[in-house]
């Protein structure tokens, strides 16, 4: 900075040192501002197949993760161990309501699912992850000594990666719901626009009033479906008079009546079971028609 005596005129140049109150984070690694290295958004897929090396950016690394709901995953089916966990915890042992059995037993093979997917497949998008850094060690190794016992490293960890890459399609297969999907058609980049264009379709936005105004807070969209709802099931005077059904037409005998009131039998009820879709999504309990047809219970 060029500094100007008042009294002689004389013109002086010194260095002036500034500080900032803040400065902006700076990553070595990828060298962009706004995150360091421990918060890198950048990460180095491994090049396998391609002719470069892909790279994801993840603008959003601090998200709080949410507990999701169980829901049994198709690729379990694949595992010789299923049967015998769901053999082991379909037991009980308390005698009561069939239905509070079956529903007991349910919950407590949920469980059991749930701890031996964690230890049998892990996080399977964490573990491509780290399949993947592997990958790009022996890549680096057999580019630097290209010998028989290093390709022949690189060939089993890439048979490793391609398994998860397997997994993976077929869970996000599963999770996008398209039953019209052809095996071997790997795009996980379009599972992924599908099943986040189903969960925006999904979003409920803005809903109409009675009274005609648009409600967009969700307090007052779910107070108004709670109205809604309750005026629905309620009637201000009750009806009294019901000669309109003597008008009704009898269309069944006794034994069609009696026929239709019956209890199901064993074979009905397993023929119903074993005939759901399998690639059908799961109920509020999360499991679906590749459980029950797999399971063999």
């Amino acid at each position: 900075m060029d500094i100007e005596n008042e009294v002689s005129g004389e013109v002086k140049t010194t260095w002036v040192k500034i500080q900032y109150d803040y400065m902006p984070k700076y990553c070595k690694k990828c060298r962009l501002q706004g995150h360091d290295m421990i918060e890198c958004w950048m990460l180095h897929l491994s090049k396998i197949g391609l002719d470069h090396s892909p790279m994801v950016l993840n603008f959003n690394p601090n998200t709080v993760p949410v507990k999701k709901a169980f829901r049994f995953l198709n690729i379990w089916t694949k595992h010789d161990t299923l049967q015998d966990v769901v053999k082991e915890n379909w037991t009980t042992d308390f005698h009561a309501n069939p239905f509070i059995l079956f529903k007991y037993k349910l919950k407590k093979l949920k469980n059991a699912l749930s701890i031996w997917s964690k230890v049998t497949y892990g996080d399977i998008f964490q573990q491509l992850s780290s399949i993947e850094e592997v990958v790009k060690v022996h890549e680096t190794q057999f580019e630097m000594s290209p010998t028989i016992q290093n390709r022949e490293r690189l060939q089993r960890v890439q048979a490793e990666l391609f398994k998860y890459l397997a997994l993976e399609e077929e869970y996000l297969k599963q999770k996008s719901g398209m039953s019209w999907f052809q095996d071997g058609d790997r795009n996980t980049k379009f599972f992924h626009i599908q099943v986040n264009g189903r969960r925006k379709r999904l979003q409920l936005r803005r809903i109409q009033a009675s009274d005609g105004n648009w409600l967009e807070e969700n307090d007052e969209m779910a107070a108004e479906a709670v109205r809604f709802f309750q005026d629905q099931f309620t009637e201000a005077i009750v009806p009294s008079s019901f000669g309109i059904l003597d008008h009704i037409p009898h269309m069944l005998n006794n034994e069609k009546n009696c026929d239709l009131m019956r209890q199901p039998t064993c074979k009905e009820v397993k023929l119903v079971v074993f005939g759901l879709n399998s690639e059908s999504a799961g109920g509020p309990d999360g499991f679906n028609g590749k459980f029950f047809n797999a399971a063999g219970i």
